[in-house]
């Protein structure tokens, strides 16, 4: 579960397939080797999930009160960019674009940034970015006021090697 936590109270935003999104699209895919590809879609549908039934109740991430998914039909452009830019250090980028047919001048942004590295044949390390931008998905920021907003995820990973 994740929170949002005041000076009183703890306040649930997110759970377990609260939001989960799941996309489907019909497309054409350009790739360039293992460098790049682009993916262009007119048809596409992204159903979000809301399965714990406080958030769903509350309309939390763009579903209407009380009801478990929301489904958009729009279309979608993904992209993905893979280069090893030095030794042992690779970046990787994927992005979500989906423009919803009912609102077309409201694009959802969904992207990560990955940042792998290979210290030794022991340790690895990676840094993860991810942006979000929905407009269905209203935010509460600090003053209290509430609305759409930039998401930023940020994650530091560390990991030990070794075979058995």
């Amino acid at each position: 579960p994740g929170y949002r936590y005041t000076d009183t109270e703890e306040i649930l935003i997110s759970n377990f397939m609260a939001p989960g999104f799941f996309i489907a699209s019909i497309g054409y895919t350009l790739k360039e080797d293992d460098l790049f590809s682009v993916t262009l879609s007119a048809l596409s549908n992204k159903t979000t999930f809301v399965l714990n039934d406080e958030l769903s109740n509350e309309g939390a991430f763009g579903v209407d009160p009380g009801e478990k998914l929301r489904a958009e039909f729009g279309a979608s452009l993904t992209g993905t960019f893979k280069k090893e830019i030095m030794t042992n250090v690779e970046l990787r980028s994927n992005l979500l674009l989906f423009m919803n047919y009912e609102t077309p001048r409201s694009i959802d942004v969904n992207w990560d940034l990955f940042l792998v590295m290979k210290i030794n044949k022991f340790l690895t390390t990676n840094f993860t970015l991810q942006m979000i931008y929905d407009d269905d998905i209203d935010i509460t920021r600090d003053d209290g006021s509430v609305g759409p907003a930039l998401q930023i995820r940020n994650v530091l990973n560390v990991g030990l090697n070794f075979k058995l």
